[in-house]
């Protein structure tokens, strides 16, 4: 028998102590792996624990920082006089282009209702003379007109609150404003350049004859004229026509459509301007616009 083959066949003695030193070792393994694991999951709570200790500073800093936010507040709004923003003078903080006018004061509206009631002053006249638009002016009159009425007839007013809503809103502080007496807003194209010659004088009524529009002179003064013919009033501005009832057919009726019959018989009142405009005697139902559209057409 080889050499090789009888080592391979020889027997293992396995003795007590062997069997021990094997025992122990894989204990000692398993208690490794064990402490291991142990560890583990000691070191993910320690983690845990950690990130709630570095929190809590953040939340007692915010916390701080909110009570002292909200007795600066409570110290601001103890005076309520002025408007009180959360972004100084910006009422609006995530648009701070935006600012509008504070609404006039009731003592100011009152003096407007009196300028054009006792002292006969148009709309024009006092927006002019107080800095506000025409269409405001008219709104405030028409307001206070509603407010008379309703005082005759015996409607208690809330004087505190206006006061109060007055001061919130900082209407005190308002001393004129300066919005445009009226409003033009022209239908907007692209924009267009045009070449001139240095020196040269380039007038808006150029400009609006290149752009074939109406020169701003001529709009502004047939706002004028139309004004003139059909004067502001505090009742109601829409004459309303009276119809006589002829025959009533239900077998004509239409819920969609409603028909207007003209009778072309009738004679029309037709004037000629200085200007070339032509105007036609209406009611006071058609608006402005049958003046621009006689004008822009050139009759």
């Amino acid at each position: 028998m080889p050499i090789a083959f009888r080592r391979s066949l020889r027997p293992t003695v396995i003795t007590k102590s062997r069997c021990s030193r094997k025992y122990h070792a894989t204990q000692i393994v398993r208690e490794e792996k064990n402490i291991e694991n142990v560890a583990d999951i000691m070191t993910d709570d320690n983690l845990e624990i950690d990130e709630q200790k570095d929190q809590q500073p953040i939340q007692r800093d915010r916390r701080w920082k909110v009570k002292a936010w909200l007795q600066e507040q409570e110290q601001r709004l103890e005076i309520l006089r002025g408007s009180k923003y959360l972004a100084g003078t910006n009422p609006f903080p995530m648009n701070p282009l935006f600012k509008p006018q504070p609404p006039v004061s009731d003592a100011k509206r009152e003096e407007i209702y009196r300028l054009f009631v006792d002292d006969r002053l148009t709309p024009r006249n006092i927006a002019d003379k107080h800095g506000i638009s025409i269409k405001r002016t008219e709104a405030i009159l028409k307001l206070k007109d509603e407010e008379k009425k309703l005082m005759k007839k015996g409607v208690v007013l809330q004087r505190d609150l206006q006061t109060n809503m007055e001061k919130m809103l900082g209407v005190e502080s308002l001393t004129r404003a300066i919005e445009p007496l009226s409003t033009i807003i022209p239908k907007v194209k692209k924009p267009r350049f045009q070449l001139i010659e240095e020196g040269s004088k380039f007038t808006p009524d150029d400009a609006a004859r290149i752009l074939g529009r109406e020169p701003l002179e001529q709009i502004q003064q047939r706002q004028l004229e139309h004004e003139h013919c059909y004067p502001f009033s505090l009742d109601d501005t829409k004459k309303k026509d009276a119809f006589r009832t002829i025959k009533k057919d239900d077998c004509e009726t239409n819920k969609r459509f409603k028909f207007v019959f003209v009778d072309t018989e009738k004679k029309k009142t037709l004037i000629r301007e200085q200007d070339g405009t032509l105007l036609e005697k209406v009611d006071v139902d058609s608006d402005m616009a049958i003046a621009n559209k006689n004008s822009k057409t050139g009759l």
